[in-house]
């Protein structure tokens, strides 16, 4: 008997010098890195995550019209605006805010939205300097800026629709300001129409550019009616 207990004494030695004094080193926290937390980038550029893991990591892209994330964690500019790419493994996740520049930004788009009322677009933008068919068309001219003029559109005294008017020839300037911001969908007769969304489920407006008439260019921004 007295042997037993000896053997069983040494036994629970042995696995007691052998047992982690860290329980922690059980299940080790996998660690995950990124290079840069903030990047920007113009239409078409590509960058390509740098990052470190213990273990596989994913990559996922909050809002695709600006950005996409390829498996192998290259990002892909879209369209101007802002999204979050996120970088994950087994336990965490780490974010990289995505800035998709513009190289055209001579022109700006009033500061209206579809609904506002006429107050709201004289508070916006002042006194019209024309008004057309009863009050149906505000007009504001840019005295030789870009674009030439402005024309805002009302139903119901709400802005349905406003146009940026343009001196022909239609220049790089406008035509890289749509392609930049808006995604082609269809060429109907002579305009070509862009939408604010990648599938026309999500589109809230509808970008047409066409030619008025010898002289002079439009791009019209009006609501998207699915």
């Amino acid at each position: 008997m007295k042997r037993i207990i000896i053997i069983l004494a040494t036994l629970l030695a042995v696995t007691g010098c052998t047992k982690d004094p860290n329980p922690s080193n059980d299940n080790p926290t996998d660690s995950l890195t990124i290079s840069e937390t903030s990047v920007s980038l113009f239409k078409d550029d590509e960058y390509t995550i740098q990052a470190a893991s213990n273990s596989p990591m994913s990559y996922s892209s909050d809002n695709e019209y600006h950005a996409t994330v390829s498996p192998q964690g290259i990002i892909k500019a879209r369209f101007v605006g802002t999204t979050t790419i996120n970088v994950s493994n087994a336990s965490d996740t780490k974010h990289i805010t995505i800035d998709v520049k513009p190289r055209f930004n001579q022109f700006t788009a009033p500061n209206i939205t579809f609904g506002d009322s006429r107050e709201a677009v004289v508070a916006a933008m002042g006194e019209p300097d024309y008004s057309q068919f009863n009050g149906k068309v505000y007009g504001y001219y840019f005295n030789g800026n870009y674009p030439d003029c402005i024309e805002v559109h009302f139903q119901d005294d709400k802005v349905s629709e406003y146009e940026a008017i343009f001196t022909n020839p239609y220049d790089e300037e406008a035509k890289g300001y749509i392609s930049e911001r808006f995604k082609y969908q269809y060429t109907h007769l002579t305009t070509d129409y862009y939408i604010n969304a990648l599938e026309t489920v999500d589109a809230t407006m509808l970008v047409g550019s066409y030619e008025i008439n010898a002289r002079y260019w439009g791009i019209i921004f009006k609501p998207y009616n699915q």
